[in-house]
């Protein structure tokens, strides 16, 4: 994956085999009951962290290596689920496989990029710290989130995940049986946290 040419989708940072990008939540995260329980858990902090896997201009495979929901224990996720106004949200089971690019048109770059499939191993963990509960969730489609890349000094890049739907595959009737997440996330190449692009050559 190469940046593009100066002037055609603006400037940014060479990302090859091996390079780190990471993701810093821009707005919320919320995880919404659509089935079973009612109540929203709502994040305002989360990053992921991945490594580029494979080269490629339209197929490029990630590893998402770390994610994090409110980790600061002083400053945890906020619940309407029963009686739990704070909950640890914790993603499990890393790294997730993923392919990124595939983009709809050389002039308008955007594309996606696919987290986890159905049904795969990894899972999203929700404790209801009042009740003393905890809700594991597995992706019932496929997770993919829609990149649209930014330009340089006017708007970063970003990966967006909306109403995504996970299904419960633990816990007790306490538990949400469906939840669906929503996302935006600012990206950059690390460790130098500077903007990213990713273009077809």
């Amino acid at each position: 994956m190469k940046c593009p040419e100066p002037g055609k989708w603006g400037y940014g940072v060479d990302v090859f085999p091996g390079s780190a990008i990471g993701g810093t939540l821009t707005g919320k995260a919320i995880f919404e009951s659509i089935e079973g329980t009612a109540g929203t858990v709502t994040c305002t902090e989360s990053t992921f962290n991945a490594l580029l896997k494979s080269g490629g201009t339209s197929n490029a495979g990630e590893g998402v290596t770390k994610t994090t929901f409110n980790s600061n224990m002083g400053k945890r996720c906020t619940s309407t689920i029963g009686v739990n106004t704070e909950v640890e949200v914790a993603a499990e089971n890393l790294s997730y496989d993923a392919t990124t690019a595939e983009y709809e048109a050389v002039a308008s770059p955007q594309g996606h990029m696919t987290f986890a499939k159905a049904g795969g191993a990894v899972q999203i963990k929700i404790v209801l710290l009042k009740s003393g509960q905890t809700c594991l969730y597995q992706p019932s489609e496929t997770l993919k989130g829609n990149w649209v890349n930014g330009k340089a000094g006017v708007n970063p890049s970003q990966l967006s995940f909306t109403t995504k739907v996970f299904k419960q595959s633990g816990g007790p009737l306490g538990c949400p049986t469906k939840i669906r997440f929503s996302a935006t996330y600012n990206l950059k190449a690390q460790p130098e946290n500077v903007d990213i692009y990713i273009a077809k050559e």
